[in-house]
């Protein structure tokens, strides 16, 4: 991705998932920057089904921030999250990023985020989500989205955010 054609903000990502039958193991690097500024994620995952309706999943990273004239700052954190389902079209979801507060640089940490979602499966075509989300240092964020499945392998979505207010629209 790269926003406003700025090369400075260009996001790269890319992740794979291997399913076992003792779950599901993942692999996801990330990297966002330019020569200037630059962070690089990279994740290990796990996620399994708990319960007939019940999943676990957690991811372990490796951050690393580099500002030429500064140096480098790695960093390992981790997050987690639940899903259930508690109706047969309705799921709730919970989810927890960097728990335990790490300075990146003085004054500033890895942001703590927590994330309660539903998501609504109406018919086989329509997907409809809903999400609140708190980073510890910031306000209170409502997100939400729909997907239309306009054939098998084709959807439309589009989506919202609160504070800052953002608006999205993709297909895929």
């Amino acid at each position: 991705e790269q926003r406003f054609a700025v090369n400075e903000i260009r996001s790269i990502g890319a992740g794979f998932a291997y399913p076992t039958k003792s779950g599901v193991f993942g692999l996801n690097i990330q990297y966002y920057g330019f020569d200037g500024y630059n962070e690089q994620k990279i994740g290990v995952a796990y996620a399994r089904k708990l319960l007939e309706k019940v999943s676990l999943g957690a991811q372990v990273n490796y951050l690393n921030f580099r500002i030429p004239e500064y140096g480098n700052r790695g960093l390992v954190s981790f997050e987690i999250g639940l899903q259930a389902e508690i109706l047969k079209d309705l799921k709730v979801v919970f989810h927890i990023a960097n728990p335990i507060t790490q300075e990146v640089v003085e004054d500033d940490d890895l942001p703590t985020v927590f994330k309660l979602g539903l998501s609504y499966a109406p018919s086989k075509k329509v997907n409809v989500n809903i999400e609140a989300e708190k980073d510890i240092d910031l306000d209170n964020r409502i997100k939400g989205g729909i997907e239309y499945l306009l054939v098998e392998a084709f959807a439309l979505r589009a989506g919202f955010a609160s504070n800052p207010s953002t608006f999205s629209f993709g297909a895929g």
